[in-house]
Formats: C-alpha cells, sequence, structure tokens
C-alpha cells in the first residue's frame, strides 16, 4: 500500500493562500502531506448580489479542509474572546492540549506581512512552540509571494508572549471581500455571527486529530470528485441553498458579471479571490506531480505540467488586470475590457482542463 504521509513536509508557500499555508503547517505537525491531503481540487464557485454596493463570494474546495479525507480528520472550531487576558489564556490552553494552534490575525497588525496599503485583512498564521519560561512563542508562517509592492518572505520566529494577543485580534467591521474569505477559508461557510466577528480570535480543535494512509485509488477518487463537481454531476446543496454558481458554470458566467459591471469599482476589490483561483492551481499542479511519483504514471506529471504552464497563469491573469482597470476608474478612464476576454479564455481553459482530466481517468 502507498503511503501519501511524509515524515519532513516541505511547504511551498509560494503556491498557497494564508489558509491553506497554515492548514498545511497544521497537518505537517501530524506527518501528514498537505499536496495531496487538500491539493487534489481543482474548483470553483461564486455568487454575486447586488444592492448598494456588488458583493462576491467564491469557494475554492468543492470538499472542506475542515473535516475528514482518507489522510486525516480535522475538527477546529474558530473561538473568540473580547477580553485580552481571556483569549491569551484561551490560546495557551489550546497550545497546551493540542501542541499547536492556528491563529486569525489581522494584516494589518502582524509586523512580518507586507501589506497592500495597510488594509485590514484576515490572515490565518500557526503558533508552533510556547516557551513558558523565555515567555515568548514561536510563529511559522511560510505563505509568501512577489509582486510589484513587495516580497512577502516566509516568516518563523520568535515573539514575546505577551503580544501573541494583539496579533489575534481582528478588524471589527472587515469589509465584505475580506470577511467572506475568511469564513469560507476551510471551503465551507464558517457559523460566526458578524456580531461575534470581533476581539481575539483562534481555532481550538474539538476532537482529537486522526491520521490516515492514502491509497493511490483514494487519491485517484479525489479526482474523480474533482470531476463531478466541476461538471455537474455531483453539486454541493449547501452553496445552492446559498445562490452559489457551481463549476464551469460559475466559470462560465465570469465573463458576464465583468461585462456588467466593469465600471464598478465594488468589482475591484474581489482580485485576490482570482489570485487564490490560481494559486488552487498551482496547488493542484503539485499534488498531481505527488501522484505522478507515488504511481509512476506520467499523465499526471503530464496534466500537471499543463496546468501550471496554462490554465494556472490565465487564472492569476484576472487579478493583474483587475488592478490595471482599478487604476483607469481612479485616473477617471475607460476600464479595459480585455478583462472579459481573459475570463473567455479562462473558461475555455477549464473546459479543455475538465476534457484532459477526464479522459485520464477514464
Amino acid at each position: 500500500m502507498n503511503s501519501s504521509r511524509s515524515a519532513a513536509v516541505a511547504i511551498r508557500g509560494e503556491i498557497l493562500t494564508c489558509f491553506t499555508s497554515a492548514v498545511a503547517t497544521y497537518l505537517s505537525r501530524y506527518e501528514v502531506n498537505y499536496a495531496p491531503a487538500i491539493g487534489l481540487q481543482s474548483y470553483f464557485a461564486c455568487k454575486f448580489e447586488g444592492g448598494e454596493t456588488l458583493k462576491g463570494t467564491f469557494v475554492h474546495q468543492h470538499r472542506s479542509l475542515n473535516g475528514e479525507s482518507p489522510l486525516y480528520s480535522l475538527s477546529l472550531c474558530r473561538r473568540w474572546e473580547t477580553d485580552r487576558e481571556a483569549a491569551l489564556a484561551g490560546m495557551r490552553a489550546e497550545w497546551h492540549k493540542s501542541g499547536h494552534l492556528i491563529v486569525v490575525g489581522d494584516a494589518f497588525n502582524l509586523p512580518w506581512l507586507t501589506n497592500h496599503g495597510k488594509k485590514h485583512a484576515a490572515h490565518w498564521f500557526v503558533v508552533e512552540e510556547v516557551d513558558e519560561a523565555g515567555q515568548r512563542f514561536r510563529i511559522r508562517d511560510p505563505f509568501e509571494f512577489a509582486d510589484a509592492n513587495g516580497t512577502q518572505a516566509a516568516y518563523e520566529g520568535w515573539i514575546p508572549l505577551e503580544r501573541l494577543p494583539e496579533l489575534a485580534k481582528v478588524h471589527n467591521t472587515p469589509a465584505h471581500p475580506y470577511l467572506a474569505r475568511d469564513l469560507f477559508g476551510f471551503g465551507d461557510e464558517e457559523d460566526v455571527p458578524l456580531d461575534a466577528y470581533q476581539g481575539y480570535q483562534w481555532f481550538e480543535a474539538t476532537a482529537p486529530f486522526q491520521t490516515g494512509v492514502a491509497t493511490t485509488e483514494d487519491l485517484v477518487q479525489e479526482l474523480h470528485e474533482t470531476l463531478r463537481q466541476m461538471t455537474g454531476q455531483a453539486r454541493r446543496e449547501d452553496l445552492l441553498r446559498r445562490g452559489f454558481v457551481l463549476g464551469l458554470e460559475a466559470v462560465a458566467a465570469l465573463a458576464d458579471q465583468f461585462r456588467e459591471h466593469l465600471s464598478n469599482p465594488d468589482l475591484y476589490e474581489m482580485g485576490d479571490d482570482f489570485w487564490v483561483a490560481g494559486r488552487q492551481r498551482q496547488l493542484f499542479a503539485h499534488a498531481l506531480r505527488h501522484l505522478a511519483a507515488q504511481t509512476g504514471a506520467g499523465k499526471w506529471e503530464e496534466l500537471a505540467a499543463w496546468v501550471e504552464e496554462k490554465l494556472a497563469p490565465l487564472w492569476l491573469g484576472i487579478p493583474r488586470l483587475m488592478l490595471y482597470n482599478a487604476s483607469c476608474l481612479v485616473r477617471k478612464r475607460p476600464p479595459k475590457d480585455v478583462l472579459i476576454q481573459q475570463a473567455e479564455e479562462v473558461y475555455r481553459a477549464e473546459q479543455e482542463f475538465i476534457t484532459k482530466l477526464e479522459e485520464l481517468l477514464t
């Protein structure tokens, strides 16, 4: 039986989001390889809502990362306290119980982050160690990127324990894009009342972590599920009830949404969500390479190369075009409809991807 567990899991923060990098770090403490555990999902769902402001909500996993898979069983629940000392006590208690914990911070306050325009945005990171004698704690945050605004390097270091609540302080009234990303960070919506989205936040394990061993058949079955979810053969009922459009239909709808809202500044607040879609496909390619190494089947390596070279860059091109259009609006210039054309190209590439995946699975 082939094993997908790894004693030394190298986390590639340049292909992860802050949410998936935190989950990957958490899993690595149990010697679970994050690539097959959370990476074999190439999915997209979206919901656009009008009104005074245009709101978009996006989902990038068809199965929650906070649940059960052949590789692990994860049971994390968000906790919050409005009292600083109670929050510190709660986080210390979780560390003593589990040996580590995911903390929800505000990018505005985190000293190791390159923060675009100092915006308030949720950022997850992992506290891996608490040194009670030295009154300090060790953070591990492998998330990284580089763009025109600067370089975000992976971070690991010790910080005085008294500063932990400060780094776990969320912004009480985040803009919708940031709140939606946070509450869908695991791939399904957390049941957190908005009036409770305040104070200091972290995640507690509500059940002991369970590890498993995934066979090749288990991993291939995850690819079958990606195919089923993207083509509509299976549909997430929880998202349908909330008004989401799912799978390829959601990708197809993007061009029309861009066309309708091309001159609406609210649209361009969603740029990071498309950047997440691109990174999710980079992670998917990385997971395919793991499957190729495990099975010796070159077909998975070939698909990984195609996803990296064509599909992911097309998705990653959308936020760059959105950033350009946003600058056009600031300068009172008309935005470029090349954004619409890019969305149409993404849809054609997703169709091609589905065809390739179906052929390999058949």
